[in-house]
């Protein structure tokens, strides 16, 4: 074989192409007249199986575009499943869909993985799917309120940040380095608004309470006060809630569960009194699913005796039970507004009929005349153990969930524990002694009652007996057992 003629290149700094150069020239007639041994034809792929009869380029070009289908496309449209397969997650194969959108300003991995979090895993901690309610609406309203601007994005993120800590972490949302600064950020745009011509704008008002839910959270309870009745001027001096709900029916439910959690844990009277159950049931009925909103009829009365208001939310009480019991086996998806709008009618008017709320707490004095019984007024045993009742089913829709407690509410216990003198287990610095002293106590007197009643070791019979009362297999049944087995070790 010929040497190859001789090549002038500058090897003093050589770039790419002259390495290139270098390699080729070097290599030619390396490969003359060599023969390559053939390649093994592949195997034919089965006709049952994607990609049946195309490219590999075609396969992979069809599962991308598979990839982008949604969750509901028709099975057959696909082109991979049979009739009778179920059509499972897809992955997207794309990265972190959020980098899809633009935000206010450019958002580091970190915080693109925040929302990402908060948005597939947190929400379904506040919404259980399995209660048939639909978040990819609710989804949507959140990234379009932090789109608007940078300090819905800051206040948002903050927001995000103490949740995501809250459930998936490690409980520390107060010291997270950039949630705090997402929150210094949020609060310096908010004062920035608050002295402009916006400052009693529906946007102006969200931020308040993304800022508050933070502050809850994070259970810095007194500074979400402080926010808090700040919203209530706000609120006031924008006409009232029937003026902000023409406009954003959304926020008027928000800043409804704030006032209802606000009034759990201070013990003070409700500003916001809310009551749209009546329209719940309509928009249910007009939608086909009225069968599904059970009556208490020929499933248990009410107490003799009971006040005919108790009565009403006790029979409402029953009708939210069944129907999230049954309408998600039958396909019924509910958006997150009419489930906020079942919980705060029903805590709303627990409140108001509550007459243990010390009128000191609060300065407005407007919902005195609302209350059921004045404060020298006795109040029955049946009254009482129904109304304490029906707060913790209200409770457990509200901000209980997957034995996540979001916030404390020490009255509450101190009510079920039927005395005031316990506020030394509520202060203790032993969490886990404290937890065993709750424990201890429940266990007693679920133990006490079911021998009263001659089902002690029984708990088909005890779980029988109390379905027929409000009672959400999906939240309640996992967590009853639980309770169940601590009892039988008692």
């Amino acid at each position: 074989m010929d040497a190859p003629p001789f090549l002038f290149v500058d090897g003093i700094k050589p770039d790419r192409a002259t390495l290139r150069r270098i390699r080729s020239h070097a290599m030619r007639g390396k490969n003359a007249r060599r023969v390559l041994p053939p390649r093994p034809p592949r195997p034919p792929r089965p006709a049952g199986q994607p990609g049946h009869g195309r490219t590999a380029r075609e396969a992979r070009r069809h599962q991308n575009q598979l990839s982008l289908l949604p969750a509901s496309a028709d099975k057959r449209e696909a082109g991979v499943l049979t009739p009778g397969e179920a059509l499972g997650p897809v992955s997207r194969g794309l990265g972190n869909a959020m980098r899809t959108h633009r935000f206010p300003f450019e958002l580091t991995p970190a915080g693109l993985d925040v929302i990402t979090k908060y948005l597939c895993c947190v929400t379904e901690k506040l919404y259980p799917p399995r209660l048939g309610i639909e978040l990819d609406m609710f989804r949507t309203v959140w990234l379009r309120t932090m789109l608007a601007d940078e300090a819905a994005l800051h206040c948002g993120l903050a927001l995000m940040e103490a949740c995501n800590d809250f459930f998936c972490g490690s409980g520390n949302a107060a010291h997270s380095p950039e949630g705090l600064w997402h929150l210094s950020r949020a609060l310096a745009l908010v004062n920035e608004r608050l002295s402009g011509d916006a400052a009693l704008s529906d946007a102006t008002i969200a931020l308040v309470v993304l800022l508050i839910l933070h502050e809850q959270v994070s259970r810095k309870e007194a500074v979400a006060d402080i926010h808090f009745r700040g919203l209530i001027k706000m609120v006031e001096l924008r006409g009232g809630m029937d003026q902000l709900e023409a406009n954003d029916k959304a926020l008027v439910l928000k800043i409804c569960k704030l006032d209802i959690s606000s009034a759990w844990q201070s013990g003070r009277l409700l500003h916001f009194f809310r009551h749209g159950m009546a329209a719940v049931q309509a928009n249910i009925v007009a939608m086909g699913f009225g069968p599904y909103w059970r009556t208490t009829a020929g499933v248990f009365s009410p107490p003799a005796g009971l006040r005919p208001e108790l009565a009403e939310i006790l029979h409402d009480a029953a009708h939210v039970a069944g129907f999230l019991n049954t309408a998600p086996g039958v396909g019924h998806r509910l958006s997150t507004d009419m489930y906020q709008e079942m919980v705060i009618s029903l805590a709303s008017r627990l409140l108001r009929l509550d007459t243990r709320c010390d009128p000191d707490d609060d300065d407005d004095d407007d919902d005195d005349d609302a209350l059921l019984a004045s404060a020298g007024s006795s109040v029955s045993d049946t009254d009482a153990t129904c109304h304490i009742g029906l707060t913790l089913f209200a409770m457990t829709l509200f901000l209980q969930l997957d034995r996540h407690r979001l916030l404390s509410y020490p009255r509450i216990v101190r009510r079920l524990r039927r005395g005031d003198n316990e506020d030394d287990d509520e202060n203790s610095n032993s969490n886990g002694s404290k937890k065993r002293r709750d424990e201890a106590w429940l266990t007693t007197e679920i133990r006490n009652t079911t021998q009263q009643l001659g089902m002690a070791d029984d708990w088909i019979q005890v779980h029988n007996a109390i379905r027929v009362l409000p009672w959400v297999d999906a939240l309640h049944k996992d967590l009853a057992g639980y309770v169940w087995n601590l009892v039988l070790r008692g």
